[in-house]
Parts: C-alpha cells; sequence; structure tokens
C-alpha cells in the first residue's frame, strides 16, 4: 500500500483546518489493505479464538458462512454475511430460512452440514445468475471477479477503484478523501525486475564498488 493513503494522506487530509473528509468504500479498500487479514488473525489469537489449524477458524473458511462457494460454471461467490441480520438474509435468498440444519449459525457442530448443503445449493446455478439474484440485497453474497472482471465492474468504474498507469491497470491508493482535500499522489508504474536494484543497496549502506561486485558476478541484476 503507497504510505501516503494511510499516513501522510490522513494528516493532510485531516489536520484542523483541512476540510478534507475520507471518503470509504469497502471494495476500494479491499483492493489494496490485505494485510489487515494478520491483524485479524492476532486479534483472536490474543483472545484465545484462534485454532492453530486450516479452516478451523471464522474467517479462513472454516465458518459455512463466510468463504467461496463454486458455482456451475466453476465460477464462483463469496459469502460473507457475519451477522445474524444477514445471515437470515442470505438464507431466505437460498429458500434455507426453514432448513433446520442452518437453526444455529455459530454452533460449530453443525458447520459441515451447512458447508455440504451449501456446496450443492451453489452447484445448481452459474455465477452471474447467483450474482443476479443477491444484487440490492443485505446477504453479503458477492461474484469472484477475475483480473480482467474485477476493473469493468459498475461499482469499481463510478469510484475509479482502478487506473491504467502506463498501460498497467493498478487499484486506486486508499481509503479516498473528499474532493476539498489533497488527493493522494498517483501510483508509479509497476517497476521492472532489477530497475531500483542500485538505490535498494545504496539505502542499505553498501559502498558502490560492493554494488558493482554483485551485479558483476550475477548475485544482483541492474536492469
Amino acid at each position: 500500500m503507497p504510505p501516503t493513503a494511510t499516513g501522510s494522506g490522513w494528516r493532510t487530509n485531516c489536520s484542523p483546518g483541512s476540510g478534507g473528509k475520507p471518503d470509504p468504500g469497502w471494495r476500494t479498500e479491499s483492493e489494496t489493505t490485505g494485510e489487515r487479514a494478520r491483524a485479524v488473525g492476532d486479534g483472536f489469537l490474543g483472545t484465545g479464538g484462534w485454532h492453530d489449524r486450516r479452516t478451523a477458524n471464522l474467517l479462513d473458511g472454516g465458518a459455512p458462512f463466510y468463504r467461496a462457494y463454486r458455482c456451475a460454471d466453476d465460477k464462483h461467490m463469496a459469502v460473507g454475511c457475519i451477522e445474524p441480520q444477514f445471515f437470515a438474509a442470505f438464507l431466505r435468498i437460498l429458500g434455507l430460512d426453514d432448513d433446520p440444519d442452518f437453526g444455529a449459525q455459530h454452533d460449530r457442530a453443525s458447520w459441515p452440514a451447512m458447508h455440504r448443503r451449501l456446496e450443492e445449493v451453489f452447484a445448481a446455478k452459474p455465477r452471474d445468475e447467483w450474482a443476479e439474484l443477491f444484487t440490492g440485497t443485505d446477504a453479503c453474497t458477492t461474484p469472484v471477479l477475475s483480473l480482467h472482471e474485477a476493473p469493468q465492474h459498475p461499482h469499481n468504474t463510478s469510484r475509479s477503484t482502478y487506473r491504467a498507469i502506463d498501460g498497467v491497470v493498478q487499484p486506486m491508493p486508499a481509503p479516498r478523501f473528499g474532493s476539498t482535500a489533497t488527493a493522494p499522489p498517483e501510483p508509479r508504474p509497476a517497476p521492472r525486475p532489477g530497475q531500483d536494484t542500485r538505490n535498494v543497496l545504496t539505502d542499505a549502506g553498501l559502498s558502490e564498488q560492493d554494488i558493482e561486485d554483485l551485479i558483476n558476478t550475477g548475485t544482483a541484476t541492474q536492469a
């Protein structure tokens, strides 16, 4: 994540008298804040709520209401209805609101049965058909988009979540700020492998001769 997005961006745009205001967006911020997953895991670990194995926790695919499901066309839908009201909306759309297997959302003993049933349900329709059913609802269920599809999604285009920089499509910094605030700098194009080798090694304290030796021996590469 560009440091200006969360560091100097907040200081500049939210300082007294600046007139700036945050313009948050879950989808926009999710493009550049993957490191939050580690922070959430540390939080569960610190409170004794972490199970140290795969798909055994609330947010790692263990919960049937927080994971992705394969559809009839081998594409996927992402489900994230943790809160009870969102889970209830999710079940209503699927026609499972009276299914006894889904009566206790957070009963871990029921999760395997829920998971198996949801796999069967989602496998019955293609992704885009499911996406249409869930659009405009509070069920927190959305299509998993490919890298080519995501920049073209109407929500992303309306918020300019992505932009082509020198021909390379990149997610824009988040969070956003209002029009009265100073915009964060535009990201640079993705560097070529080895493009910044000399600068990085110089910053690390190596002499010019040491850098030349590393490059000449093939230990380091300068593009």
